[in-house]
């Protein structure tokens, strides 16, 4: 045990990365009755001082072991400088979940991924970078020092990165050891949701860039001079949005119709996608088709949103999916049955609705002529 954190590891290798002791010290804030019924009202300096002793709290125990919690403590950073009510009673479900989930952390299995070592070495890199990328849009709030208050409609962004087997790259379900994750406010008010993905998306493909890298170096195969194509060559990144919009953009040779500010992240975007190992990026002339698979450095998939990863780091719900992920060390990010059975009901019923409408104006269009 160090700072909190209890590392435990089994006799078959297996690690257990917890934080159960400093998670049932987190003590709930008092709030008197009277004070829980008015919400909106603002904290006194004293509640003010109990919600950042809770929000530190949490902080740690998040970075630490719980990414499932990343979330609601990331609107806690943003609602501690200028507190509510509302804030001590949300605090306070945070904390009350996180008793009641004490014993979660993180898990690392031996023989999914293969870490590559001495003995392993010779058969060839098996490891690739799995980015994880998600948004809500215009939901949040976000603190302003300068102006001294919080702004609406700000989007939530979740990153999680695995380091996955790359058997991923070719099916659904894969070995996966998760590495880096985190939740927070964007910093840009946007528009639409493809934005906010789209934004998101560019921060995490940075971020399992800079991943990449340090694995590489770790092996002695980084160039210091040229560290990103040094990088890229050393194993791919596959990067998974549940913005189908945002996926089947990236993949068309030209993009149409989209303001200059989303083009410019998309297009940066596309530079990743497009390169080919041992190239710094893409050829200058217009691509009209991705590189052979065996020649990508990074390759972009849309995932729906049941079997999306991040999911619970932009709203607040329950983590099992991801925990289940971290537990088992599998992920598989195949389109359920039932997703796809909710996806054609709504497909017909916006259809359906679409076809009253274009019969309603048919039909008024006669009464006006009669």
């Amino acid at each position: 045990r160090f700072c909190g954190v209890e590392i435990q590891q089994a006799d078959d290798f297996t690690t257990r990365v917890t934080c159960e002791k400093t998670s049932r010290r987190l003590e709930l804030i008092d709030i008197p009755e009277h004070r829980s019924k008015d919400p909106t009202s603002p904290c006194t300096a004293d509640e003010q001082e109990a919600l950042r002793s809770v929000t530190g709290g949490l902080m740690w125990i998040t970075r630490s072991c719980r990414p499932g919690i990343a979330y609601g403590t990331s609107v806690l950073q943003s609602a501690v400088n200028k507190p509510l009510v509302e804030d001590l009673l949300y605090a306070n479900k945070i904390v009350s979940m996180v008793h009641s989930t004490a014993t979660l952390g993180l898990v690392y299995r031996p023989g999914g991924v293969c870490w590559l070592t001495r003995d392993t070495i010779e058969s060839g890199i098996k490891i690739c970078i799995a980015a994880v990328s998600d948004a809500s849009h215009g939901s949040e709030d976000e603190w302003l020092d300068e102006w001294q208050e919080r702004e609406p409609f700000r989007s939530q962004g979740a990153k999680v990165l695995f380091i996955a087997d790359t058997a991923i790259l070719d099916q659904d379900e894969g070995a996966v050891h998760l590495v880096s994750f985190a939740s927070t406010t964007l910093k840009r008010v946007v528009s639409s949701t493809m934005k906010a993905e789209s934004y998101q998306l560019t921060e995490v493909v940075e971020g399992a860039d800079l991943m990449r890298a340090a694995l590489a170096d770790c092996h002695g195969s980084l160039d210091h001079n040229d560290w990103e194509t040094s990088a890229s060559q050393w194993c791919i990144s596959q990067w998974s949005t549940d913005c189908r919009s945002c996926a089947d953009t990236l993949k068309k040779p030209v993009n149409k119709g989209i303001d200059k500010r989303l083009g410019i992240e998309l297009a940066s975007l596309r530079q990743y996608l497009w390169r080919r190992r041992g190239e710094p990026a893409p050829d200058k002339r217009l691509l009209e088709e991705l590189p052979p698979m065996s020649e990508r450095t990074d390759v972009c998939r849309w995932i729906d949103t049941t079997v999306m990863a991040a999911d619970c780091l932009t709203k607040l719900m329950k983590e099992d999916f991801l925990q289940g992920i971290i537990e088992s060390n599998i992920w598989n990010s195949a389109q359920t049955a039932s997703a796809k059975a909710i996806k054609v009901r709504k497909a017909e019923g916006s259809h359906r609705r679409k076809q009253e409408r274009r019969d309603a104006e048919v039909a008024s269009d006669d009464d006006q002529v009669c």
